[in-house]
């Protein structure tokens, strides 16, 4: 009894880990939604309308769901109920990241791999968003492990669970599609041993996708309607406003990919902007490097280990891969959020590199040392982590400044030109007279229609002009600068208010 409860011990105390940052998450969750999705988010929790993009599609029903249960627990306020679902769900995955972590090292170094990834700065920060990238990696974990499981059980109902579970993931965030490849392997292998069970595993598979988009398509009134929606949202989202490189206004590629891993990745995604993170990563990595130069060879039980679920980890590598390949062409790569499901995987590779190096190298010096950078490396995540959150709740969104701002100081009569801002004080509830900018002739009409009233602009409507050949130099007069943090809000962290003369 007593060896088991020592056995548990590891778990239960990645657990705790993992439900106090939870906790605490909760507890500085953002008290605002200050960028579009996350607008579009907590308008579905008051009507569901994916045409008036409540939210946009394709509709992340498994997210908005849970919000909706929980908004009760919250007051009423749809912004906390929305990041409930990403702290919680994050908070989960503790059990599965064990559990894999438990497949290369002894417990108790897992459970240290398993704290680092749940005390992760950037991802923590996510969890306390009105956004759906924390829920989704939550849940990827999950369908990972059954991945994982499913490539060596002997029960054909525990093969089912990846096709059941990426239908889960698919109903929080399409975006994730490139962690189906585990599947076609799972699916293969019945298909090979029988057609009856290879059709029943595709039709497990069809039918968790049917769930969440058979209720998209009622909501809509129509399968064809939904459809039609989904494609006109695709068409914008890799031509126009999605940031994808197969927009006429990306960026080149090179370029791109120095962002995706460069900022996205390296200093936001594993060290949240912090040079503490890089120096406590930096001096896990190079301790990995020596010890592993160091090692005196490898166990027999080892070298078993490292061979058995070949096929499993071969595929799972594979699928991250391709998500890094989908993050590079059809995301944006201006929001660091699109990398989060990177993170943890490549800080769990870190950790669990320096951990088996240390063991392999032998003698008690370095497996302390390993385990105090190992611990380091967890303080460092968390007081970053914690920083962070202390700004999110603290901090005003330079769009909700802007909005006061407005409200408060400019004169009247006045007309407030923007982007994207404008859904944010739509939602505020702007008094004020505020409309988004096309094109610069449309505005310049509106103007000269009304020469009674001041007329003010965004740096964003300004870069927009620009881009359309018009000269801004002598037109527009700058009135206001708002900031806020940068790793919060990536796009609109910075606001210059114009007047137009």
């Amino acid at each position: 009894m007593k060896e088991r409860s020592f056995a548990a011990a590891p778990l239960l105390a990645s657990a705790l880990f993992a439900a106090a940052l939870g906790a605490l998450r909760l507890m500085y969750a953002s008290p605002y939604a200050a960028s579009w999705d996350a607008v579009d988010f907590a308008l579905a929790l008051d009507r569901f309308d994916l045409l008036a993009m409540q939210p946009h599609a394709p509709g992340y029903p498994f997210f908005v769901l849970p919000a909706m249960l929980l908004r009760p627990l919250f007051g009423g306020d749809a912004v906390a109920a929305l990041a409930a679902v990403g702290a919680l769900l994050y908070a989960s995955a503790v059990v599965p990241m064990y559990r894999l972590a438990r497949e290369a090292l002894p417990a108790r170094p897992a459970a240290g791999v398993v704290m680092l990834m749940q005390a992760a700065s950037y991802p923590g920060l996510s969890a306390a968003l009105p956004m759906s990238e924390a829920a989704a990696v939550g849940a990827l974990w999950w369908y990972v492990y059954a991945a994982f499981a499913a490539f060596r059980a002997p029960r054909f109902a525990v093969r089912l669970l990846p096709a059941a579970l990426f239908g889960l993931l698919m109903g929080i965030r399409l975006s994730y599609v490139a962690f189906a490849l585990p599947l076609l392997p799972l699916w293969l292998r019945e298909l090979r041993a029988s057609r009856l069970r290879a059709a029943a595993f595709a039709a497990v598979a069809a039918a968790a996708q049917l769930l969440w988009l058979g209720a998209l398509a009622a909501s809509e009134g129509s399968a064809a309607g939904f459809v039609q929606l989904s494609l006109e949202f695709a068409r914008g989202h890799f031509a126009d406003w999605g940031g994808a490189a197969t927009a006429e206004a990306s960026a080149p590629l090179g370029e791109r990919l120095i962002r995706l891993v460069g900022y996205n990745l390296l200093w936001v995604g594993l060290c949240g902007g912090s040079a503490w993170n890089a120096a406590a990563l930096g001096a896990l990595a190079a301790f990995a490097a020596f010890a592993a130069s160091r090692r005196r060879g490898r166990s027999a039980a080892f070298r078993r280990r490292a061979s058995a679920d070949r096929a499993a980890w071969g595929w799972l590598a594979a699928a991250f891969a391709a998500y890094f390949a989908w993050a590079l062409l059809a995301q944006n790569v201006d929001k660091p959020r699109h990398i989060l499901p990177l993170v943890g995987p490549l800080l769990a590779l870190g950790g669990a590199s320096a951990m088996r190096a240390a063991s392999a190298a032998g003698g008690r010096v370095f497996r302390a040392a390993g385990a105090m950078l190992l611990a380091a490396a967890v303080a460092a995540q968390l007081w970053t982590g914690f920083r962070l959150l202390v700004t999110l709740r603290t901090e005003t969104p330079a769009v909700v400044a802007l909005h006061r701002y407005a409200e408060e100081r400019l004169p009247e009569p006045f007309a407030l030109y923007t982007w994207e801002e404008t859904r944010v004080l739509q939602y505020l509830g702007a008094s004020y007279p505020h409309k988004r900018a096309y094109t610069f002739a449309l505005v310049d009409e509106e103007r000269r229609a009304r020469p009674d009233r001041r007329i003010y602009v965004t740096d964003k409507v300004v870069q927009g002009f620009a881009a359309q050949g018009v000269d801004p130099k002598g037109r527009f007069e700058p009135v206001a600068t708002f900031a806020s943090n940068a790793i919060i809000e990536p796009v609109y962290y910075r606001i210059t208010l114009y007047e137009w003369k």
